[in-house]
């Protein structure tokens, strides 16, 4: 029963990364566009390449400034650590370490920054990837936090099995 039960747990666990894999790829695509061409970018605005080198200037701005509002405050804030969770939530599930997953997603992350601003379809912002940073980062503590209760709740359950 042992056997079966174990070659029953790696299918899923195949299929589970699969699906996983499958979303990764179609989120990751999904939020490119949004930051290329969502939100009403245009092609290429006229003028110089616009860019924040300042760690948490526009992030000050946003929570100092009255005239941007809670919403405009929740959206920049909070979209840019909540949209990227699963970017950190499934590597962490697959098993990447903290090490790997940073290195990759830095790698990503300043080369969009890059392009929205030589394509002038946005700005780099040093402060989109701190925030960034932040939402991969909860998602990673996240991964950790699931698979701690499912070791947890499966060692419970194959424990009651061969009690």
């Amino acid at each position: 029963m042992g056997a079966k039960r174990a070659e029953d747990t790696r299918m899923r666990t195949g299929a589970w990364r699969s699906v996983s894999r499958a979303f990764f790829l179609a989120y990751t695509l999904g939020l490119l566009y949004l930051m290329l061409f969502g939100f009403g970018r245009g092609a290429g605005a006229v003028g110089g390449y616009r860019y924040n080198l300042v760690p948490f200037h526009e992030i000050s701005r946003y929570m100092n400034a009255r005239h941007f509002g809670t919403m405009s405050w929740a959206i920049n804030i909070l979209g840019n650590i909540g949209v990227f969770i699963p970017l950190g939530l499934l590597p962490g599930l697959w098993g990447w370490s903290y090490r790997k997953l940073m290195s990759r997603f830095l790698c990503f992350i300043f080369t969009v920054e890059l392009v929205q601003m030589l394509s002038r379809r946005g700005s780099f912002d040093i402060d989109d990837v701190i925030l960034n940073t932040i939402g991969v980062t909860l998602g990673f503590i996240m991964s950790r936090i699931i698979h701690g209760w499912y070791k947890t709740f499966t060692t419970i359950e194959n424990d009651s099995i061969n009690g």
